[in-house]
């Protein structure tokens, strides 16, 4: 994965489509999962939140935004409700 030097900004996408997660920074698919597969209940488990109840299981919710013990910046974070097949924005 290539990241900008300190002082230019990296760009980060998340996208989500029922269980399956990817997550893109600077244009470049880093990672991408199913949520609920052995793979991520193996991954929950030996996280830093592991202790956490709910985390990595919930459906609705709150979006963590982590700095991992060093200075982050964030700008222009834009969260877009899920679209339904049908065009409708979707309730869950």
């Amino acid at each position: 994965m290539k990241l900008n030097p300190p002082d230019e900004f990296n760009s980060s996408r998340i996208i989500v489509s029922a269980n399956h997660i990817e997550h893109w920074v600077n244009g470049r698919k880093i990672m991408s999962a199913e949520v609920g597969s052995p793979e991520w209940d193996k991954r929950v488990a030996s996280s830093k939140f592991s202790g956490d109840s709910g985390f990595g299981r919930n459906r609705l919710g709150r979006i963590m935004l982590t700095d991992h013990g060093a200075e982050v910046w964030y700008r222009n974070v834009v969260i877009r409700r899920p679209i339904a097949t049908d065009g409708a924005p979707r309730g869950d």
